[in-house]
């Protein structure tokens, strides 16, 4: 009686303990939550992504508590009719699988900020350019001309690349010019982008395309952050055929074989997938650089009456034409997916790196550090370029621009009625 009732008493200590640890974690990430919702509060891309991880842990909570309700109530769940017994050893499996899934989407977003970062950051040669005066252009244009002589090139033949070859050959014979007539042609095609844009659109002459640009690219990140159910099927069929090849090898192994630590599939599943992760970054990185140097000569695309229901030319070249399947956002989806394996890849690491051989780990890491930070590059480097294609021309985003221009018109109004508010207060301190 006594051993027992010291064990009823260690036993309500001990819920007591854990009841108390629990609710002081809860007031703890209750305060955490509130704080980050505070900083987020009017930045569009960073509240997508806050609500996207609370998204995961709501998903997360419901699938556990589900596990737990069938733990506690289906008959068959103890084994008790002889199928299936869920075991806490089971159970720890189902909750290690979801855990995994919980940390790919929350790196899945850590992920996109970085890449808001640095897009940004590139993007932010736009607000640059658009400050160039009129005077600045004329030298930048001077300067352009000249350096096109020196190399004894043509505009139309280095801009489109008509050789990986030549071009890469160029950059190895002058790195120097070949880099400064990049940057010197990125600024003249936007000035001449910006004028066409102005004009095309009615706009006034002092409208900050850049100002417009950023917020296009703010939605485009945002829809870069969703993940879409076709994202988790192709995960799912990514699994169950790695489930296929996994328990193939396992059957050709002899009992005089032991199956190695890190099954040789695995191995092979998570190089392939980094290596073609990184082919089909650099894919996507040549044609978007095919999308953006056809606009940026074909004047025609910049104008967007093709859309307002006025009947087009004959053989007139439509800028959705360009993209596969005339469809824009195929690109993104197809960068989800890369992103998204990127993040499973990590997660797997984080979370199973110890089950990994010291050799195969490192050459895992390497393998999947390298393929990233590549990759990283790529997409940064892009990002502005689809901002341009999918937002200005016969794609221009009616309901970003009408909002910009609303912000442009009121920050007129302001500076205005600040000027007049000077010009009354400089009249009274004269009257004094």
């Amino acid at each position: 009686m006594g051993g027992g009732g010291d064990s009823l008493v260690s036993v309500d200590q001990t819920s007591a303990i854990i009841g108390v640890l629990t609710v002081t974690l809860v007031i703890f990430v209750e305060t955490l939550r509130h704080q980050l919702d505070r900083s987020v509060q009017g930045h569009a891309f960073a509240t997508n992504v806050v609500e996207h991880c609370y998204r995961e842990l709501t998903t997360l909570g419901i699938v556990e508590f589900g596990i737990f309700i069938i733990h506690k109530t289906a008959p068959w769940a103890d084994g008790r009719d002889g199928s299936f017994k869920l075991s806490l050893e089971v159970e720890e499996k189902f909750a290690q699988a979801h855990i995994t899934l919980f940390l790919t989407a929350v790196l899945y977003a850590f992920h996109m900020c970085l890449i808001a970062f640095i897009s940004f950051h590139l993007s932010g040669r736009w607000n640059e350019i658009e400050k160039m005066e009129l005077d600045h252009y004329i030298e930048v244009r001077h300067a352009f001309e000249r350096i096109k002589e020196d190399l004894k090139i043509t505009a139309r033949d280095f801009d489109d690349m008509a050789t990986l070859k030549d071009k890469t050959a160029l950059y190895l014979w002058s790195p120097i010019k070949a880099r400064r007539y990049d940057r010197l042609l990125e600024q003249i095609r936007f000035h001449e982008l910006r004028a066409y844009f102005l004009a095309a659109n009615n706009l006034p002459k002092d409208f900050q395309l850049s100002v417009y640009l950023n917020q296009c690219q703010c939605n485009v990140l945002i829809h870069l952050v969703e993940l879409s159910t076709s994202t988790w099927m192709f995960l799912l069929i990514i699994l169950t055929l790695f489930f296929y090849f996994a328990t193939m090898e396992v059957s050709l192994n002899t009992a005089s074989e032991p199956v190695p630590n890190l099954p040789i599939t695995g191995f092979l599943t998570f190089e392939g997938g980094c290596c073609f992760v990184l082919a089909l970054g650099i894919l996507l990185k040549f044609k978007m650089d095919s999308i953006y140097k056809t606009m940026m000569y074909d004047p025609e695309m910049m104008q967007p009456k093709h859309v307002t229901g006025e009947q087009p030319p004959q053989n007139t070249r439509f800028q959705i034409d360009l993209f596969w399947k005339r469809n824009p956002y195929l690109i993104i989806t197809f960068y989800q997916y890369m992103s998204f394996m990127y993040a499973v890849g990590a997660s797997v690491l984080l979370l199973y790196g110890a089950d990994f051989s010291g050799n195969v780990l490192f050459i895992t890491i390497l393998t999947f550090l390298l393929s990233y930070l590549l990759n990283l590059g790529l997409v940064s480097y892009f990002m502005p370029r689809f901002t341009l294609c999918v937002s200005v021309g016969q794609l221009t985003d009616r309901a970003t621009l009408n909002e910009a221009l609303s912000d442009h018109r009121l920050k007129k109004l302001k500076e205005k009625a600040k000027v007049r508010h000077c010009e009354e207060r400089s009249e009274e301190l004269g009257v004094r």
